[in-house]
């Protein structure tokens, strides 16, 4: 995690978020809460949350389960790995879990989305995302 004790006065709520949004991304693998997170830069739970959602427009969950599907919806297309595989990856304890936040964001199991991406059949995944929420902003606004 990002330490920030020294530039705490200095760096602004907003580069704050960005550095925490940077570090989570390049290690997905850690599961990290929301308290784990405010602790490792220095505030409160509650502030973080706040900031975090002014900043993004999402929760700190959302954002996280989002960046995690992202990264699932690569693994299930470009390569041979198995969903068990994909959701230890990134840092799920369980496959119950992983299944269940993929199909919240984008509307369809893990291993469907993966038949569907394998076999070629496009229409259908369009039609799913159309039905989710937009893109993860690539940063932080």
């Amino acid at each position: 995690m990002v330490n920030w004790g020294e530039a705490q006065g200095t760096m602004t709520a907003r580069k704050k978020v960005e550095l925490l949004v940077a570090q989570l991304s390049a290690n997905l693998e850690s599961r990290v809460s929301l308290t784990a997170a405010a602790r490792s830069v220095g505030v409160e739970a509650t502030y973080l949350s706040k900031v975090f959602r002014q900043c993004t427009g999402m929760t700190f969950s959302e954002w996280n389960r989002g960046i995690r599907v992202k990264h699932a919806k690569f693994y299930l297309g470009d390569s041979n790995l198995t969903v068990t595989t994909i959701a230890d990856r990134l840092g799920y304890s369980d496959l119950t879990t992983f299944e269940r936040h993929f199909r919240a964001v984008e509307g369809i199991p893990p291993k469907k989305y993966q038949l569907l991406w394998r076999n070629k059949q496009f229409d259908t995944l369009v039609k799913a995302d159309r039905k989710n929420k937009p893109e993860l902003p690539a940063r932080v606004t």
